[in-house]
């Protein structure tokens, strides 16, 4: 569970994320609503609310919390590649 910390250790607006998703999976978990119609009325796709309902089976609500990455906003590209790029585009 090291990728998904207790709702505790989150803010206000995560937590507010996750009882979104979960409110909608619970219609599917509660209801028997299939997730495919649940996905087509909120407008969401269904391999995303196959997802939550996935992460949300394995750990529970902080599963319905996007994951952050460390390595978020930089580029992969090397330095150079990147001028490259940049000098055939202008």
């Amino acid at each position: 569970m090291a990728d998904h910390p207790p709702l505790t250790q989150l803010s206000e607006q995560v937590r507010t994320l996750a009882l979104e998703r979960f409110q909608l999976l619970r219609l599917h978990l509660e209801d028997g609503v299939p997730v495919a119609r649940l996905a087509q009325e909120r407008g969401i796709a269904l391999r995303t609310a196959e997802r939550w309902l996935q992460q949300y089976r394995r750990h529970g609500l902080s599963g319905l919390v996007r994951k952050t990455h460390a390595n978020r906003g930089q580029r992969k590209l090397q330095p150079e590649l990147q001028q490259l790029i940049e000098g055939v585009v202008r």
